[in-house]
């Protein structure tokens, strides 16, 4: 975990299985507590998509506000099985990290939706 710009970056490595680790949540928890969150998916191997859906549900739910959370997916395979998971209908999803920053700070300035417009 990392923090850019006030937003806590989740960076979570390999694979990522279902259920997720109780000590990540706890300490996913723990640090994000109604900040903005970016899920930054560039180091996981996405095996199932029962662990990504219940991942970006628990990231919803934790942050409990449209536009608070978003992910982040630099890879086209990965960003297709999102697709076809229904995710990028739930979260704006960016190549990059600098991306989603960027479409953080447009929205709070006026300009475009940031992280709720996806």
């Amino acid at each position: 975990m990392d923090e850019r710009d006030g937003v806590v970056v989740v960076t979570p490595v390999g694979a990522l299985r279902d259920p997720l680790p109780v000590g990540l949540v706890e300490r996913l928890e723990a640090v994000t507590a109604g900040r903005p969150v970016i899920i930054d998916m560039s180091q996981v191997i996405l095996v199932s998509a029962a662990a990504v859906t219940g991942l970006v549900a628990w990231v919803i739910a934790a942050t409990q506000e449209r536009g608070q959370c978003c992910l982040v997916c630099p890879r086209a395979t990965a960003q297709a099985l999102l697709g076809r998971w229904h995710v990028a209908r739930c979260l704006a999803v960016f190549r990059s990290v600098g991306d989603a920053l960027q479409a953080r700070r447009f929205g709070e300035e006026g300009y475009g939706d940031g992280w709720a417009g996806r």
